[in-house]
């Protein structure tokens, strides 16, 4: 299977499907609008160094995300860059590909 790893500032197209992704595995019980998580997602289109959002292709469809984000815990603002929002979808997890988004989070946060 062909993959890539791609950016919400490569594909601003896929903001919306991330979100959506990420309100539901994380957030729909979390008493947040989904407005705000699809606004923080829009962020990583033109945020540098961070917030970054990558997505894994493969054969060209979108299966999974991961980001790279300053810091994660509000209490600890001193703990970062930090990996955020690791998802792969159901039916493409055990493939390797957290794994290749991890190493993608991991090179930009190197570069950071």
């Amino acid at each position: 299977m062909l993959t890539s790893v791609t950016s919400t500032s490569e594909r601003p197209d896929l903001v919306p499907l991330v979100a959506r992704w990420l309100w539901d595995a994380f957030w729909s019980e979390s008493g947040k609008s989904s407005d705000d998580l699809l606004e923080a997602v829009r962020k990583s289109v033109t945020a540098r160094p961070m917030p970054r959002t990558f997505i894994l292709l493969a054969n060209g469809e979108p299966v999974g995300t991961a980001s790279l984000v300053a810091h994660d815990l509000d209490e600890r603002p001193d703990l970062g860059p930090w990996l955020a929002g690791m998802f792969v979808v159901p039916h493409a997890r055990g493939q390797g590909y957290a794994t290749r988004l991890i190493a993608a989070v991991e090179v930009e946060a190197c570069a950071a």
